[in-house]
């Protein structure tokens, strides 16, 4: 599971982040995305032990309702996308916003 915090609480700091540290804000972000999906898989019994992209991509390809699937894959398509950003750095501030 991710530490102890909250997917709203990642999320609320990820926001107070962006102007000062896009890489912080991303990781924040990436917390708030694993947060909700272990939240998802708790409630359904389910235990994702690591916040590998690989295990919670296939958490929500198998067991994500049809109604939300779209907005799960859509977060963690973003959450890559973010991701690649706070190990190269290359997003400028504008651009980040964007996302």
């Amino acid at each position: 599971m991710v530490g102890t915090g909250s997917s709203s609480s990642y999320y609320r700091g990820a926001l107070e982040a962006v102007s000062r540290d896009s890489r912080q804000a991303v990781e924040k972000l990436w917390d708030s995305i694993t947060a909700l999906i272990n939240l998802h898989a708790a409630l359904k019994g389910v235990f994702i032990a690591v916040r590998d992209r690989g295990k919670l991509v296939n958490y929500v390809a198998d067991n994500i309702e049809e109604r939300y699937w779209k907005v799960f894959h859509d977060l963690l398509k973003t959450g890559r996308d973010l991701r690649i950003h706070f190990y190269e750095g290359h997003l400028a501030p504008e651009t980040f916003t964007l996302f």
